[in-house]
């Protein structure tokens, strides 16, 4: 299995927030079985480049997308921006250049479950880690 730390891109760019690029921070969520689960999720790419979240079955989600979090004249809708879609009951979301989403399923079943980006593996990979 690969990590992020391999030298996928030869040219490093600038991030935001100075993560490196193609990666999930955190890769790895931790619950207890039964748990209501919240994940924000954020493109925070400085180019037009789209992710999505995707999780493996028996997990399926919920997401809002919004649209940028803030325009010329400051944060839109409490720092979300406007709501661009909700998805019910679907097991991926797209996001672009940043648009941000708020994930939520109930932690149902007990296990080790992968979440990726499917546009960039394998280094966009993390892992829903549920106890119980």
């Amino acid at each position: 299995m690969f990590d992020g730390s391999l030298p996928f891109n030869d040219e490093p760019r600038p991030q935001g927030f100075g993560y490196p690029h193609d990666i999930f921070v955190p890769d790895r969520i931790t619950v207890n079985k039964g748990d209501h689960v919240l994940i924000h999720y954020v493109n925070i790419e400085d180019i037009a480049e789209d992710h999505n979240f995707m999780m493996e079955s028996p997990y399926r989600f919920d997401a809002v997308v919004y649209d940028n979090a803030s325009n010329l004249s400051g944060p839109v809708n409490g720092g979300k921006g406007a709501v661009l879609g909700t998805h019910l009951n679907v097991d991926t979301v797209v996001l672009g250049q940043g648009q941000n989403a708020t994930i939520t399923f109930n932690a149902s079943w007990a296990g080790v479950f992968p979440y990726r980006c499917t546009f960039h593996q394998p280094t966009m990979t993390g892992y829903l880690v549920v106890i119980g």
